[in-house]
């Protein structure tokens, strides 16, 4: 660990956390790489805050660690909590690391958009809000092939049916159960020209509810158990805005 004065005057305490892969045929540095981001990811979405490196190294043979500068993984960035720790690997399935690795890797298509909305904080809500139901729908589209559906069927299917089916896999809901319809028509007002626009809250609490949905998914397709869900979201930041400005969820009451 190490200390830092700050220039307000006050002291930082750091304990650095270091990840090693090895590999003895050699990798690509993409592909080894990507190990690395894979589990930040998984920190982000325990903590929904941004996750990066502060350094990085390689070692060749006996060449000794050499620092590496790459735009493929993220520095370190300001921490703005979001939420609030959701979950440790103890509260997981014992092969919970294995089955993130997997989860993440099928369902690129729905994590990219939402987990990268972390690494630009400060841009404007309709973006954010934007890119996270882009992701959402691409996991419902995912969950839609899964269930056995032909990839026409998941395209016809409304975005409202790809939503409550995430929310279906969920083994109580956090959120309202008129969450997908909300959802659907708060994005599908800020896509469309021909749509009334949403307003700031409509589009802040609905936000907070995709977000809240997206990380409960993910904790129950981990191993977590619905008590130790429920218990972990019951004091989150969020789900205690949204119950503060009567959009709570009735498992939480």
């Amino acid at each position: 660990w190490r200390a830092n004065d700050r220039p307000a005057g006050g002291n930082e305490v750091r304990d650095e956390v270091w990840i090693v892969t090895s590999n003895d045929a050699g990798e690509p540095w993409r592909s080894h790489a990507r190990a690395h981001q894979r589990f930040a990811d998984l920190l982000k979405v325990v903590a929904w805050q941004p996750i990066g490196f502060s350094q990085v190294q390689v070692s060749l043979g006996d060449d000794g660690w050499q620092d590496v500068q790459t735009h493929r993984m993220r520095g370190m960035a300001n921490p703005i909590p979001l939420g609030g720790d959701l979950f440790r690997l103890k509260d997981l399935a014992d092969d919970g690391l294995l089955r993130w690795l997997a989860l993440r890797e099928s369902y690129d298509r729905a994590f990219s958009p939402i987990l990268g909305t972390l690494d630009f904080q400060g841009g404007y809500l309709e973006a954010d809000l934007s890119q996270v139901s882009v992701g959402l729908e691409a996991l419902g589209y995912q969950l839609c092939l899964d269930a056995g559906e032909t990839e026409d069927a998941a395209r016809r299917e409304w975005l409202q049916a790809k939503l409550q089916r995430i929310l279906d896999e969920l083994p109580f809901q956090p959120v309202r159960d008129d969450w997908p319809r909300r959802a659907a028509d708060v994005y599908n007002g800020l896509k469309h020209a021909n749509r009334e626009l949403p307003d700031s809250f409509d589009l802040s609490m609905v936000w907070r509810e995709d977000i809240v949905v997206f990380r409960a998914w993910v904790a129950q397709r981990l191993g977590m158990s619905g008590e130790k869900l429920k218990e972990a979201l019951s004091t989150d930041r969020m789900v205690r805005t949204l119950a503060a400005n009567g959009l709570g969820a009735n498992v939480f009451a």
